[in-house]
């Protein structure tokens, strides 16, 4: 299967991601032009902040476990969905299970 359309997501929590740069970067690279969209979570609903939070990673030591996240991590990630950039906090996640959360999102026709 062959790539002919490449999506960027806006991430305004991470100052040192310049997204222009890395669209002009996919371009040079592969001669297609990414499209660049607003953040991820505008195709959220109200079930994706518990959906993320229950990604979260508590023991760096253990494998990860799956649990039913509080309502404050719910509001956590709620608040953090309405704008990533005022998160400074360092919360881990299961890349695997966030990846999955996230995908969800990603509207079916694409």
């Amino acid at each position: 299967m062959k790539t002919s359309r490449i999506i960027f997501y806006e991430e305004p929590s991470v100052d040192e991601l310049r997204l222009d740069n890395l669209i002009k970067f996919t371009f040079d690279m592969t001669g297609i032009l990414p499209e660049k969209r607003k953040s991820i979570f505008t195709f959220g609903d109200s079930t994706t902040p518990e959906k993320i939070a229950a990604c979260r990673i508590f023991k760096l030591s253990k494998p990860y476990e799956t649990h039913v996240p509080t309502s404050e991590e719910i509001e956590f990630e709620i608040k953090n969905m309405e704008d990533t950039s005022v998160n400074k906090n360092i919360i881990y996640y299961d890349g695997f299970e966030l990846q999955n959360a996230l995908g969800r999102l990603i509207p079916d026709e694409e």
